[in-house]
């Protein structure tokens, strides 16, 4: 499948515009996913998970490191079975800025089958952001790849992250590329995301060509309302078996799907109920897909609408406690601060030169002068009142500044 570097789309908005399906054509792109994902040897395959955020200092080990519990990990054959799974850890976890490979042995008399679906799922209270999935199936050098601009894109909540996808290729726009990150986390945890984990057709994220690209664009439909090609799940247990295509996709020479219909379907659930966890009725755990414009509204009876009958939860103290400024022109104040799904620590944009207090999703300008009022002192990390427009000014104490892009 030839790939072009035109492909290339401006980096994704939620509300399906602008969908950077090319992107995952991008050169720089796909050399980012064959390095962050080693071959496996036989009987083997290898997952790779970029997280995002910032690179902490790895010798540094507080409560506000930004780190996430490991997630659990499966990947699926074509027709749906399981082909190899890991339980990750709701006690360790993966540093910010870090890069992960995750070795599985592949079930019995299935030691060369490849997956075409992945799932990860919250193992933890300890919520994680990634910003990339990368997958090698035994006997094949084949990478496939999958960046968080799809989960932001199709309404996953996320926060900017320092983390490069860009590293290889000549083509300047997947250079030094920082995609936002995607949030998810265990149930029982003490912050307001949504998402508990997600899932994919993984190979229709990988190498797009520009047919793709464009198809994705002009049906946001195509990408995040087709259930078993990419799916976020409000409720999800590592053992469910994520939807898959019955029958298999059919493309045509230039990747395109060749019957739409035949992608906007629920997909095909083989997980055995019999051997899933209960809930409190008794009943088997069944996953919750995220609302998408196509499905709105969560049912009334899910623990996930019960809890936003309640007050909002705060957010929890590291990132409460978190302040990030960066000079990167891509990490946009405005933009995470007008998003209803942006989630994370307060942030500095020194490019644009706002404040964005994300517990009010509210903007301030940076202060320019001593005598300024109504602005975000920088030297301080307070906020200075003085407009009659603004009576209350929030109080703010950071017990961890994070600089980015403070030595370019």
């Amino acid at each position: 499948m030839d790939v072009s570097a035109a492909a290339v789309i401006p980096p994704a908005f939620e509300s399906g515009f602008n969908i950077i399906g090319g992107i995952f054509g991008a050169v720089g792109l796909y050399e980012f996913i064959k390095g962050l994902v080693p071959s496996p040897p036989k009987g083997v395959t290898n997952v790779g998970v970029a997280v995002g955020q910032t690179a902490d200092n790895p010798d540094k080990d507080d409560a506000y490191n930004m780190a996430g519990n490991i997630p659990a990990i499966s990947v699926y054959s074509v027709a749906g079975n399981l082909v190899a799974s890991n339980n990750g850890d709701k006690k360790r976890t993966w540093k910010a800025g870090s890069k992960n490979s995750v070795s599985m042995e592949n079930n019995a008399s299935q030691d060369s089958v490849g997956s075409e679906y992945i799932s990860v799922v919250a193992t933890g209270t300890n919520a994680i952001c990634i910003s990339a999935v990368g997958l090698k199936n035994p006997n094949d050098e084949t990478s496939y790849g999958w960046f968080s601009d799809v989960g932001v894109s199709c309404g996953m909540q996320f926060h900017w992250s320092e983390t490069i996808v860009g590293n290889g290729g000549t083509n300047s726009a997947t250079q030094g590329y920082r995609p936002n990150c995607v949030w998810i986390t265990g149930p029982n945890s003490d912050n307001d995301i949504k998402t508990q984990g997600f899932s994919m057709h993984i190979i229709d994220f990988s190498k797009v060509t520009d047919a793709q690209a464009q198809a994705y664009n002009d049906n946001f439909n195509l990408m995040c309302d087709s259930a078993p090609r990419f799916s976020a799940w409000t409720t999800m247990l590592p053992d469910i078996t994520p939807p898959v295509f019955i029958p298999s996709l059919q493309y045509g020479p230039d990747g395109t799907d060749l019957d739409a219909s035949k992608v906007l379907v629920p997909g095909v659930d083989k997980t055995n109920y019999g051997h899933i966890t209960v809930d409190k009725t008794g009943q088997p755990i069944h996953p919750v897909r995220l609302p998408t414009p196509e499905n709105p509204v969560i049912p009334p009876d899910h623990p996930k609408k019960r809890n936003e009958q309640q007050d909002r939860p705060t957010r929890p103290k590291s990132i409460h406690h978190t302040l990030i400024s960066s000079r990167h022109p891509e990490h946009s104040a405005k933009y995470l601060c007008n998003s209803a799904n942006s989630w994370g620590p307060d942030v500095v944009s020194e490019t644009e030169g706002l404040f964005c207090d994300m517990d009010q999703k509210q903007l301030w300008p940076l202060c320019e002068k001593k005598s300024q009022k109504s602005c975000f002192d920088t030297e301080t990390n307070m906020l200075r009142g003085g407009s009659a427009k603004r009576a209350v000014v929030p109080e703010k104490r950071y017990l961890e500044v994070k600089r980015w892009g403070s030595a370019e």
